[in-house]
């Protein structure tokens, strides 16, 4: 029921973006993060800011990772304050179906990979290149957001 965010939200579209997702769908559910469930870190930095907040003992029940560096942070850090990932705090993060099979697994000792929400980077260039034909065809189309389809992948 105490959900928190950990990555990007204002420093890009696509944080921006994954987090009103997570926000609707928390809402959906009759939930919301709490203001101080919400850790915005930017991309590419270091961040001990997860294993302090799990490390409260108000703690978290789970941790939304924005991206797989803040996915292998979370995992980590709840396996250092000795809880176990998936039972005593659950964690979610995200990369692209081809990462998620071309190692990220690795990244999670013990086989702990979180659930997380893949994409196919094959289907995202494609359509890209589809719609960019489209442009140069037609140029007077307006731009448009195309979302490419997302799913939970559980190991």
């Amino acid at each position: 029921k105490r959900i928190a965010w950990a990555g990007q939200i204002t420093e890009s579209a696509h944080g921006m973006l994954r987090f009103g997702g997570a926000v609707n769908g928390l809402r959906e559910a009759g939930l919301a993060f709490e203001p101080d469930m919400i850790l915005e870190l930017p991309e590419g930095s270091p961040s001990d800011a997860v294993a302090r907040l799990l490390a409260r003992p108000d703690r978290p029940t789970a941790v939304l990772a924005l991206w797989q560096r803040r996915s292998v942070e979370a995992v980590a850090a709840v396996r250092e304050l000795g809880l176990v990932p998936g039972k005593d705090v659950e964690v979610v993060g995200w990369c692209s179906a081809e990462e998620y099979a071309g190692g990220y697994a690795a990244d999670f000792p013990e086989g702990a990979v979180p659930p997380t929400v893949t994409w196919s980077m094959a289907t995202l260039a494609r359509t890209a290149v589809a719609r960019l034909a489209e442009r140069r065809e037609r140029p007077e189309l307006p731009p448009m957001r195309i979302h490419i389809e997302t799913r939970l992948t559980v190991k």
